[in-house]
């Protein structure tokens, strides 16, 4: 049995409990979207083991785990030149992850993501790294994966010790790095953005004036980098970002209808009904989020209008959309 340094990170799946009701295939078919969507989210990784050029730098061997509700995602601490990169990417596929577990499931994620040692095989899944990410998922009460003080400071560490070069600067890494996160107004600790788009050319500064020089010479030298760049380039951050927050607002509205109320609940029934306050409590978080990322990208005419009201009978508070006169 060996312990290494690893990244991990562990979520909990939220509402998996009413999505299986009533169906008796929706458990299997959920396993199957959940592993669907965690590997789509590795593959954001995959142009990095299939290039020429970094693969024998920055080796992406993302793992995964599955049991019931949870997910445990994980890779190796490494010491290659590009361990910021592999850091990053590996925060950038937790995120892709959260967004498609919403966007296609309407399930929310809530977790933490720590470096620590983990000891991993096919028999065993322990370490310290492990319980300390569980302790912060447990210890998290709204829909949001945390990072753990020892991410932050990995990123810090790592960007500390990188050398400029002209395709891979400190400044290009902490805009990927800040573009990934926001801060709790609450208690100021980090967690990841799932709605956000990375602008290459900021975080590879060397984009905006040598692009047609490094272009040519990556057609010469890896076709694969050659496309990636391309790929990448050409991509409209602007629409891709729209894009993600107009779908998260059709989210939310479809969640704040279905579940922001206390129709369905036995109000006599204490435990049931403090259940769904835990639920419109999360959801209202999920507003605010919603209406803070509009209002940083410059969208207020597309914020979520909710009003707030009560229920007579267990006197807890609940939201709805408010229908035009």
């Amino acid at each position: 049995m060996e312990f290494n340094e690893y990244y991990i990170a562990y979520f909990d799946v939220l509402g998996c409990k009413s999505y299986f009701s009533g169906d008796e295939r929706a458990e299997f078919d959920f396993v199957q979207k959940l592993k669907g969507m965690v590997n789509t989210a590795i593959e954001c990784a995959k142009s990095i083991n299939c290039s020429p050029v970094l693969s024998s730098h920055a080796d992406m061997h993302i793992e995964y785990r599955l049991f019931s509700d949870n997910i445990a995602l994980y890779m190796k601490v490494g010491k290659s030149q590009l361990e910021i990169v592999r850091l990053l990417t590996f925060l950038e596929a937790i995120s892709s992850a959260q967004r498609d577990t919403l966007f296609t499931c309407k399930l929310l994620l809530r977790g933490g993501v720590v470096k620590g040692r983990l000891c991993s095989d096919d028999s065993f899944f322990v370490g310290k790294g492990l319980i300390d990410a569980v302790a912060i998922e447990e210890s998290t009460m709204y829909p949001r994966i945390s990072l753990d003080s020892s991410i932050v400071n990995a990123v810090s560490d790592l960007t500390n010790v990188q050398f400029d070069s002209p395709y891979l600067t400190k400044d290009g890494m902490m805009e990927w790095f800040m573009g990934l996160i926001l801060q709790a107004e609450e208690d100021d600790k980090c967690y990841l953005n799932y709605l956000t788009v990375i602008e290459p050319d900021k975080v590879y500064p060397v984009l905006k004036s040598e692009c047609r020089k490094i272009a040519a010479a990556l057609k010469q030298t890896s076709s694969e980098n050659f496309e990636m760049v391309q790929k990448d380039l050409m991509l409209n951050r602007r629409e891709k970002l729209e894009e993600y927050l107009l779908k998260h607002k059709d989210v939310v509205l479809e969640k704040i209808k279905n579940d922001c109320n206390y129709e369905t609940v036995d109000k006599k029934d204490p435990k049931i009904v403090a259940a769904k306050a835990k639920v419109i409590q999360k959801i209202k978080w999920l507003v605010v989020l919603h209406n803070r990322l509009f209002y940083l990208n410059k969208k207020t005419d597309l914020v979520i209008n909710i009003s707030y009201t009560f229920d007579p009978v267990t006197l807890n508070d609940y939201m709805c959309v408010p229908t035009a006169p």
